[in-house]
């Protein structure tokens, strides 16, 4: 068998006798995988797979059962195309990729992907012959599982947004927005006021800021903060930032925005009627524990008025401003009467708006300056050019009745046809008894609380623990609730002692026993032990008790120090008396104090020891 690669023009012998027999070849061919076919004389078929070098005979003999000597022998080249593509998706109909890869008669290629989580392939089969129907017989795909299931140990990072610390807010409405972020999905975040949880949101957004909604809040401090929990039961929390209701919602103009304002240290607080006028606080007011200023804060026509005993934190000085009045020259009037210039100080009168300051509230209006009369003693004109002016004046307070209630009465003293803008008549008080059973304010039918100081601690010095003792019975709230309990030690003055907060979790009753250490400075005097209560869901309702007692500073006498004192001067007095010859025997203990004779002693030989 020769063999020629270059069309003909050189030969290669590659067998020199293929089959080891006397036949002969009458046929060759040649396929389209470069086989090599042959048929012999005798009609046997041999075929090479390595270009003629080895041959194996495919049938015994005579391939066609003797029908005939095969005269020639021809390769029928049939042309096949096989074309295999794949993609790797994110959505499970990978619309969001294309197919890649063109692989014509692989034999084992790999198509590399990249990791994903969906994953489609085809095969295309082609061929000229018609008679051929393709056939995927088999594929195989290898993979590397990078993690066999998601893994998150880390707790959500929480951050709190609005609003900012100590900060305040106006009507009683306020928004809470925070920003979460995490490995995995969050499964819920509550908001958490004072200790409690207020209310939780199943539906949060990692990384976009989210928000807690509070509505109708009572004036007092918040303290919140956001918890949060991922789809892996990871719990993180939030730092604690505290703000403050204070209720300005009857004010206007130029009031101080106190959401964005350090309540604690307000500085020039503005408190406005945009019809009526405004005060412009001169000090710093601490507005921090929250505050109710559109109940204790009355600025109409030519009257202003700060009720300092519920609010004595805007006992302070400030400029006072009065709008629309048409006196030619208006002097300040305090609690009905011309107001001492210790205390009012004009400062400017123009446009109808007369601004003067004031040392400290009350009651505050203006008038028309006093104008003399040559011709006669002086006497007040309360009308001029044809001017009029309302003018109040009114009784002092009541003393707090039973139901918390102060009256006085007002009578009109000024010059108008129309008597306008009358002073209130009566305002909330306190109710304090001398028996501390009398102390308990019903809240039917939520529960009965009684507060009383032990008889013993009514009068203490500064250097005693103060001991209160508080009971709450008849408890009907749902189940166990928490309250909040505020404590606050005034003096005389309405100034706040001391003051702390505490939440505890009540059911049927408790009784309380609390220990108050009161600061070195307290002066002697009359106090006053105050603890409010609050509770409900959003801690909106609230019950009040008090009672009072007595601090005297005690003189403290050192009795180590006399007790010494008293036995120098004793020594002295014996070592004397020794040297003078007055004293000449001891006494000892054991001889009943009985004295012998001398002449026994001698008898006796007993001798007198020396001291």
């Amino acid at each position: 068998v020769w063999q020629s690669t270059d069309v003909g023009v050189t030969w290669t012998k590659v067998n020199d006798d293929y089959n080891g027999e006397g036949e002969h070849i009458k046929a060759g061919a040649v396929d389209s995988n470069d086989n090599i076919f042959i048929i012999e004389g005798d009609e046997d078929v041999w075929k090479s797979i390595d270009s003629g070098t080895g041959w194996t005979k495919v049938n015994d003999s005579d391939f066609n059962g003797g029908n005939g000597d095969a005269k020639g022998m021809t390769a029928l080249l049939v042309g096949t195309d096989l074309t295999f593509q794949a993609r790797s998706c994110e959505l499970a109909n990978c619309s969001d990729e294309s197919f890649s890869g063109s692989y014509t008669n692989p034999s084992g290629e790999n198509l590399s992907v990249s990791a994903n989580r969906y994953f489609q392939y085809k095969a295309s089969f082609s061929s000229d012959a018609s008679d051929m129907t393709p056939k995927l017989y088999n594929v195989s795909i290898d993979y590397t599982v990078l993690s066999s299931e998601p893994s998150d140990s880390e707790a959500p990072a929480i951050t709190l947004i609005s609003p900012t610390n100590n900060t305040g807010d106006n009507d009683g409405d306020i928004t809470l927005s925070y920003n979460i972020t995490d490995d995995s999905d969050i499964a819920n975040c509550s908001l958490i006021i004072n200790d409690v949880i207020n209310q939780t949101d199943s539906n949060v957004t990692k990384n976009m800021t989210q928000e807690f909604m509070l509505n109708n809040l009572t004036a007092r401090i918040y303290m919140w903060g956001v918890n949060c929990t991922d789809s892996f039961g990871n719990e993180g929390s939030s730092e604690t930032r505290q703000f403050s209701a204070i209720l300005t919602t009857e004010f206007s103009g130029d009031t101080t925005d106190l959401s964005v304002t350090d309540v604690s240290n307000i500085a020039n607080l503005i408190i406005e009627n945009i019809s009526a006028g405004k005060i412009v606080f001169q000090e710093s007011v601490d507005l921090s524990s929250g505050a109710n200023i559109d109940g204790n804060v009355s600025i109409s026509f030519n009257s202003i008025e700060i009720s300092t005993d519920t609010l004595p934190a805007l006992n302070k000085s400030a400029n006072v401003y009065v709008y629309s009045l048409d006196y030619i020259d208006p002097t300040p009037v305090l609690n009905s009467v011309e107001c001492p210039s210790s205390i009012c100080t004009e400062i400017s009168y123009e446009n109808g708006t007369f601004v003067f300051s004031v040392t400290q509230f009350s009651v505050y209006s203006t008038k028309e300056t006093p104008i003399n009369d040559d011709s006669s003693d002086s006497t007040s004109q309360p009308s001029v050019g044809g001017n009029c002016y309302n003018e109040w004046t009114c009784t002092g307070w009541s003393e707090c009745t039973s139901e918390n209630i102060q009256k006085r009465t007002c009578s009109y003293i000024g010059t108008c046809n129309v008597h306008e803008d009358k002073p209130k008549e009566t305002q909330d008080c306190i109710y304090i008894s001398s028996e501390p059973e009398k102390n308990i304010i019903k809240l039917e039918p939520v529960f009965d609380m009684l507060l009383e100081i032990p008889t013993i601690y009514k009068d203490i010095s500064v250097e005693d623990d103060l001991v209160v003792i508080m009971k709450l019975t008849d408890i009907k709230l749902s189940g166990k609730s928490d309250i909040i309990i505020n404590f606050k030690i005034i003096d005389e003055d309405n100034n706040i002692l001391l003051e702390r907060s505490e939440t505890i979790a009540v059911e049927n009753k408790a009784n309380l026993l609390r220990e108050f250490e009161l600061p070195e400075n307290t002066k002697d005097g009359l106090y006053q032990l105050e603890a409010t209560l609050f509770y409900g869901n959003n801690y909106e309702l609230k019950v009040v008790g008090s009672d009072t007692f007595n601090v005297k500073r005690v003189v403290v006498v050192n009795y180590n120090l006399i007790i010494i004192v008293l036995f120098s001067v004793i020594g002295t007095i014996i070592y004397i008396a020794f040297k003078q010859r007055k004293i000449k025997y001891i006494f000892m203990k054991g001889i009943k104090n009985s004295i012998i004779d001398k002449k026994i002693r001698r008898k006796l030989e007993i001798k007198p020891k020396k001291s």
